[in-house]
């Protein structure tokens, strides 16, 4: 069993640590950006944010009281205690049916601060080659028998003081599939690490950071292959529509 658990700690990862190999973000590069208890989100709406299914806890309930940071240094911009109103998680993702559905919206009962911008879900269909940008929260340097054992699991509250910064990296997709993407690294380009989770792929071709083609969802430690759940239009279900009627 030991032996087991060691050889799956190689495989995958999920919920917090940083962009690995990533670039330090500025100030208000990736104004619709957040992070909230080991994980990355992004606001599409005036009180919803867009996150990774596996970053929702049993505990984010309607009427429970959920703390939001923000900016290049998220410690140091903290939204205290908003109450969640409703939290949406894919169908088929909570059916088991496919994993890679891996997604989720969590609406608040009152507006997220106006700092914090807006960002559009693109339906756009993507292609293996398209040039994309990641972002996500976390600390950076992480060891093997710190990561989770598999993916998709979810970290406690008490475990969410990380004090984490922003990170992003200019990657391509490297192949695409009916509901998700991937990306794959050599050993010092920029891959997903624990922390990542949850955070929007950019376009590249914006450069406000706010068109939002992929969400971020796990990795593969040994092929360095990281794994994004797709938006467009392509997926079945519509995950574009899926998350349009969550909106409305």
């Amino acid at each position: 069993m030991r032996i087991f658990l060691i050889l799956s700690s190689l495989y995958f990862y999920s919920s917090a640590y940083a962009l690995i190999n990533g670039e330090a973000a500025e100030e208000g590069q990736f104004p619709a950006t957040l992070f909230f208890s080991n994980c990355t989100a992004t606001r599409i709406g005036p009180s919803h944010i867009l996150t990774a299914a596996h970053c929702i806890e049993s505990k984010m309930r309607p009427e429970t009281m959920l703390s939001l940071h923000y900016g290049a240094k998220n410690h140091e911009a903290v939204i205290e205690e908003l109450e969640i109103e409703k939290v949406f998680v894919q169908e088929s993702y909570l059916q088991k049916k496919d994993k890679g559905f891996d997604i989720a919206i969590i609406k608040f009962k009152s507006n997220l601060p106006d700092a914090i911008q807006i960002a559009r879900v693109s339906k756009k269909t993507l292609k293996k080659g398209n040039a994309i940008i990641l972002a996500g929260y976390g600390i950076t340097s992480p060891g093997l028998l710190e990561r989770k054992i598999l993916d998709g699991g979810t970290l406690t509250s008490s475990q969410s003081d990380l004090e984490a910064d922003l990170h992003f990296a200019p990657q391509v997709i490297d192949s695409l599939e009916l509901n998700r993407f991937k990306t794959r690294a050599k050993e010092t380009e920029p891959r997903l690490g624990r922390g990542d989770s949850g955070g929007a792929v950019f376009l590249a071709s914006d450069s406000n950071h706010l068109t939002i083609v992929g969400i971020n969802s796990g990795g593969n430690i040994l092929s360095h292959e990281s794994y994004f759940t797709r938006l467009d239009e392509e997926t079945k279900p519509d995950i574009y529509q899926w998350i349009e009627e969550k909106l409305k």
